[in-house]
């Protein structure tokens, strides 16, 4: 077994002496594990990968981690590296299968349409490409072709980088292409500033039972500082669960806890004017006081069915971090999430009109106010390029 993996796997060997027990024990005993642990049919495999660049502050080591406990905590047998090498990545895990072939496949990193790839953390650079041919450009990269791979055994495959879903041919079309049950990617750029919150989102879902469509909505209701996290596409099965464990019904209840309570369900047609029929549809349903004029409108996505709106609280050219997200699914508006987070509009301007006074805003980008601090804060791009194109990007907060 290579030193790389975690293995949070266990198993419990009985002595021959320990089991000559009485009838009546063996049946309590039985009695206790039915009732109070989670029963795991078959072990299921997870890989993940993460990496710390050590450019700036951009890493995809902490989200992989989290990941990587979610799917623990699902009883899944782990193969994760933040330190990825060819050997590693290629190589065989000690379930017989190779990396990219088990249930849940996470790779989170440097991207494009194309390829995933991962340098700096593992002494070379090193990925995975969309075609069935493995590429060995020397130093430059050696990019594993995941088609040279049976990807029957897959589930999921979660590319979470820049541009993973871009076009009709892109890296997470073609895991299913190659045999994965499903697949998910971003379609855009994204930064890994509100990847974090919109993974913990996705991620709890999933923990709790909820299909990857489930998940994805749970995911997408929120309010993120950048809303082109939202930006997914879902390839293949979408009602896909990865939990393996079945648990006794007052269990499973507490688990079924993730309820939205900013959610509105509603059923209205969409008019010509798109802002007006949502601005109506939100007074009606939700706040008689929304102003449209108060909110920046952004169509954020339109994949999977559903077109999402982000109506985002803005008070001369200052973004505040709250607002609705509006759910459209055949030309009829079908929900409407509440994230205004019990915030009032009209203090929200007094305080940021009291802040502007003593503050310069002329030439700066990304300008959001934070409610909790009472602060104005600047938001900078961090952008590293690698040598083929791919990119990340990342955010770091300045208060102004």
């Amino acid at each position: 077994m290579s030193l790389y993996f975690y293995i949070s796997y266990t198993y419990n060997e009985t002595r021959n002496s320990k089991l000559m027990k009485t009838k009546n024990k063996i049946i309590i005993g039985l009695i206790v594990g039915i009732f109070l642990t989670p029963n795991i049919a078959n072990a299921k495999t997870a890989s993940v990968v993460g990496c710390n660049y050590g450019l700036g502050q951009i890493s995809t080591q902490g989200i992989a981690e989290y990941v990587t406990e979610k799917l623990s905590n699902m009883g899944y047998q782990l193969f994760n590296t933040y330190t990825p090498t060819r050997y590693k990545l290629e190589g065989q895990t000690v379930s017989g299968q190779h990396f990219i072939q088990s249930d849940v496949v996470y790779l989170e990193g440097h991207a494009d349409s194309s390829t995933m790839t991962f340098y700096n953390c593992g002494g070379e650079k090193v990925g995975f490409n969309k075609m069935n041919n493995t590429i060995d450009l020397g130093s430059n990269g050696y990019y594993i072709g995941i088609g040279t791979r049976n990807l029957s055994n897959v589930k999921l495959a979660m590319l979470e980088g820049c541009e993973t879903a871009r076009g009709s041919n892109n890296i997470s079309s073609q895991f299913v292409a190659y045999g994965a049950k499903s697949s998910i990617g971003w379609s855009t750029e994204i930064n890994t500033f509100s990847a974090k919150s919109w993974l913990t989102r996705f991620w709890d879902k999933i923990n709790s039972g909820g299909t990857i469509s489930e998940a994805n909505d749970y995911a997408n209701a929120d309010w993120y500082t950048f809303s082109s996290i939202k930006n997914i596409v879902i390839y293949g099965n979408k009602n896909v669960k990865l939990n393996p464990i079945s648990y006794s019904r007052s269990t499973l209840a507490n688990n079924n806890s993730l309820v939205m309570k900013n959610e509105y369900i509603v059923n209205k047609k969409m008019e010509n004017d798109i802002n007006i029929t949502i601005e109506n549809t939100i007074k009606e349903n939700v706040n008689s006081k929304f102003n449209l004029a108060d909110y920046n409108n952004v169509k954020v996505s339109e994949s999977n069915g559903k077109t999402i709106y982000d109506f985002g609280l803005e008070i001369d050219n200052v973004k505040v971090e709250i607002g609705y997200t509006v759910f459209v699914e055949n030309g009829t508006i079908s929900r409407i999430y509440d994230n205004t987070k019990g915030q009032s509009v009209d203090s929200i301007k007094k305080s940021i009109n009291q802040l502007r006074k003593n503050v310069n805003l002329e030439h700066k980008e990304h300008v959001y106010y934070n409610y909790k601090t009472d602060k104005i804060m600047e938001y900078k791009e961090i952008v590293d390029i690698d040598e083929a194109g791919n990119k990340q990007i990342n955010m770091v907060a300045n208060e102004i």
